[in-house]
């Protein structure tokens, strides 16, 4: 995750998320602009869950990872953008890695393994 900034020289001024701005404009989940939003969100956390699978976490919680993350990444732009906590991205970086490592110590402690922390 990466910090925001006011400005992304591609897109312009930071308003939030394309993918949620454009799916809320067109709102009705049968349209095809929604779908397609819907597929990227969906693509994004695949992604993010071919990451999490390359960690080494205890059995069983590989789907709540994945979706805790979704959740810090989707949370980080939504606080960017409403609240204007342009160090959302950040922080949500920081709650992982505290979260990530009390993972793994509970893991060691009940026996299990775990191969360093994530960045």
């Amino acid at each position: 995750m990466i910090g925001f900034t006011v400005e992304v020289p591609d897109l312009d001024h930071f308003n939030g998320c394309f993918f949620i701005n454009a799916s809320a404009e067109f709102g009705d989940r049968d349209n095809a602009i929604h779908q397609a939003c819907a597929e990227h969100k969906a693509g994004i956390s695949a992604l993010i869950r071919k990451h999490v699978d390359e960690l080494s976490l205890p059995d069983g919680i590989i789907v709540e990872i994945t979706n805790l993350v979704v959740l810090l990444k989707e949370g980080s732009i939504s606080l960017a953008h409403v609240q204007g906590n342009l160090d959302a991205a950040l922080e949500a970086k920081q709650y992982w890695r505290v979260f990530y490592k009390t993972v793994l110590l509970i893991s060691k402690l009940e026996g299990g393994c775990g191969k360093g922390v994530a960045n």
